[in-house]
């Protein structure tokens, strides 16, 4: 985690093999089942990966990128609106930060 800053706020154990990121992530923290505080008084931005994490953590804002639908036979071109992509567009313009910020880390 980082803040618009780049400066590191958080950074996780490594781990050995796949393990997924929002996994890590709950595990670290301590988390078991319902709402917990962390992040109540942060506006977070993620991509992705943190799927469900409005659901598992009390969260001030939360931003994430809108997911492009799947294609099925009611919606065989599934496409995102201008609004969704504008939406999308504004989060990775912040985004970008915290994947420099890691990008920074590793060279170091």
């Amino acid at each position: 985690m980082t803040d618009l800053r780049r400066t590191i706020l958080f950074l996780g154990l490594t781990t050995v093999g796949s393990m997924h990121d929002y996994s890590l992530l709950k595990e670290e923290l301590g988390w078991h089942a319902g709402r917990t505080t962390w992040f109540d008084c942060v506006e977070l931005f993620a991509d992705l990966g943190y799927l469900g994490m409005g659901d598992d953590f009390a969260v001030q804002k939360l931003r994430m990128p809108i997911k492009k639908p799947r294609k099925s036979k009611d919606n065989p071109e599934p496409e995102l609106t201008d609004a969704q992509k504008e939406h999308n567009k504004a989060v990775s313009k912040i985004r970008v930060k915290v994947e420099h910020a890691i990008g920074s880390m590793k060279i170091l």
